[in-house]
C-alpha cells in the first residue's frame, strides 16, 4: 500500500478564492484515499514548514527541561498538560508508550481558564494558540471538502457539528509529542515500543511529521507500511467516530511506532497532532446522502439504533485504554 498525496493548494488556509468546484474536487480525493486507506497526505495546505519549525522549536524548550518543572504542568482534569514516558498505553496488547507529550485541548483557548508554561518557556501559548487557530481553519477547509466528497445532503452539517474547535464544550487537542533518544544499555519489557498499535478516536487528525519517521500504517493484508515524512505535507487520518458515523465508509486504521533498530535511527523524534474532534453534544446518528451508493457501508461499523453523543462516545474510548478520564465534562 501506497498512501495517496493529494495537493491543497486550491483550498489551503491562506486561499481567499477557494471555489465549490476546486473543494469538491479535493473532497473526492480524500474521501477515496480515505476509504481505501484511512491515510493521505495533503500537500501545500497553507500552514509552512515555518509555521511547524517554530512550533517545534517552543516545544523542545519545554521538553528539555528539568522533569520537576515538566511535573509542575502534568495533564489535569481539563485533559490540558504534559505526559510523561509510560503514562499512556494505546495498545492493550504492549507495554505503556515510551514517549512524552503535552496536550492542549479546547478549554486552554478560552482566556484565563489555564496556567500556561509561560514562564519557563517564553512565548509558549502564543505559539501554541496561533498554530492551533491554523489547524482549527485547516480542519474547517478539510470538513468542508469531506462534506462535498461524501455527497451529503446538507453541505454545512460537518462544519457545524464542528463549530467549537478550540473552544469549551468540543475536546478537538493539539498535542506537541517527543520521542526521546533510546538510552545505551536500557532494558525494556517484551513488546516496548515508541507508540503501540491504535486507531485514534475522534473525527480525523492532522499530522506533521518531522524527518525522522518512523510512524507505520497498517495495510490491508495486515502488513505494516512506512508512513514516509514528506517535506510541506501534513499527513491526514480518519478517526473512530468518523468510521462510525459514516457506517464504515471511511476507514478509522491502526497506526504504531517502533523502536529504533539502528544506531542511525536512535535520535529524537518529534511531531505535532491536532486531534479534531466534533462538540461533544452531537449525535453520532447516520448522516444523510444525496447518492447512498457513493460507497458501501461495511457492516462491522453500523450506526446504533441507539445514537450516542460524541463526548458519550469518546468517554467510552479513553476509558479502553486507561486515557484521562473525561467523566467530569459535560456536554
Amino acid at each position: 500500500m501506497k498512501l495517496p498525496v493529494i495537493d491543497f493548494a486550491s483550498c489551503a488556509i491562506r486561499n481567499k478564492n477557494i471555489s465549490t468546484k476546486d473543494l469538491k474536487s479535493v473532497g473526492e480525493s480524500i474521501v477515496k484515499a480515505f476509504h481505501s486507506a484511512g491515510f493521505v497526505y495533503l500537500k501545500d495546505t497553507g500552514i509552512s514548514e515555518n509555521d511547524v519549525k517554530k512550533l517545534n522549536k517552543t516545544a523542545k524548550q519545554f521538553f528539555d527541561l528539568p522533569m520537576e518543572k515538566k511535573k509542575k504542568y502534568d495533564i489535569n482534569q481539563e485533559c490540558f498538560g504534559y505526559i510523561g514516558i509510560g503514562v499512556e498505553k494505546n495498545s492493550a496488547l504492549r507495554p505503556a508508550d515510551y514517549k512524552e507529550g503535552f496536550d492542549i485541548p479546547g478549554s486552554a483557548f478560552v482566556p484565563g481558564r489555564t496556567i500556561w508554561p509561560d514562564k519557563e518557556v517564553a512565548e509558549y501559548s502564543y505559539v501554541m494558540k496561533e498554530f492551533g487557530d491554523h489547524c482549527r481553519f485547516l480542519s474547517t477547509q478539510i470538513l468542508g471538502a469531506i462534506s462535498l466528497g461524501l455527497g451529503l445532503k446538507d453541505k454545512e452539517y460537518l462544519m457545524k457539528c464542528h463549530s467549537r474547535m478550540n473552544d469549551e464544550r468540543n475536546l478537538t487537542t493539539l498535542r506537541t509529542h517527543y520521542y526521546p533518544r533510546i538510552p545505551d544499555k536500557c532494558s525494556f519489557e517484551p513488546g516496548q515500543v515508541r507508540l503501540g498499535e491504535h486507531t485514534d478516536f475522534g473525527s480525523f487528525t492532522i499530522l506533521f511529521q518531522d524527518k525522522v519517521g518512523g510512524l507505520q500504517v497498517k495495510a490491508s493484508n495486515g502488513e505494516y507500511v512506512d508512513a514516509t515524512p514528506i517535506p510541506g505535507t501534513a499527513l491526514v487520518n480518519i478517526g473512530d467516530a468518523l468510521q462510525f458515523w459514516t457506517q464504515g465508509r471511511l476507514k478509522s486504521t491502526e497506526h504504531r511506532i517502533l523502536m529504533p533498530k539502528t544506531a542511525e535511527e536512535n535520535v529524537e523524534r518529534r511531531s505535532i497532532a491536532y486531534f479534531v474532534q466534533a462538540n461533544n453534544d452531537v449525535l453520532l446518528s447516520e448522516l444523510q446522502y444525496e447518492n447512498n451508493d457513493i460507497f458501501s457501508p461495511r457492516e462491522a461499523s453500523q450506526v446504533s439504533d441507539e445514537p450516542v453523543t460524541v463526548l458519550q462516545y469518546l468517554k467510552k474510548q479513553y476509558k479502553s485504554i486507561n486515557l484521562q478520564s473525561l467523566d467530569h465534562y459535560s456536554e
